[in-house]
């Protein structure tokens, strides 16, 4: 039996002659996860050229999800261990762009509810490979 896929949703395009044009949004992607927060599989299975804003990382598993139980969209977050010499690092990431422009401007108008970060552009291909190390 075969399952049905779904494409996957245009992102956002500024229109650059227009600077009235509404900011970037994150792209929209479906996933076959249940609603709410991402995770390392999800990071691996998109495009290594997208982008997302790396928001706060953790040094433990229980204080990234008393922060991601705070958001009101989860499904907008994702997070990733990271191994470093004999510590396990809890990242949170949010959203996915185009590029980095796109994600540096978004990161200037974040949700409250994330608090007050120092956010900052990754690349996906970048933490696809931390996660595989």
């Amino acid at each position: 039996m075969t399952e049905a896929v779904s494409p996957e949703p245009q992102p956002a395009v500024r229109n650059p002659d227009n600077p009235a044009s509404p900011p970037p949004v994150p792209i929209e992607v479906e996933s076959a996860l249940a609603a709410g927060v991402r995770d390392e599989a999800w990071l691996l299975s998109r495009s290594p050229t997208l982008y997302t804003v790396q928001l706060v990382t953790f040094s433990s598993e229980a204080r990234a999800r008393s922060f991601l139980a705070t958001q009101a969209q989860p499904e907008q977050f994702a997070t990733y261990r990271l191994q470093r010499e004999d510590k396990t690092l809890f990242i949170v990431v949010w959203g996915l762009f185009e590029s980095r422009a796109e994600a540096n401007e978004a990161a200037e108008s974040l949700p409250a509810s994330v608090g007050d970060l120092r956010p900052w552009a990754r690349s996906l291909g970048h933490i696809q490979a931390n996660i595989r190390g």
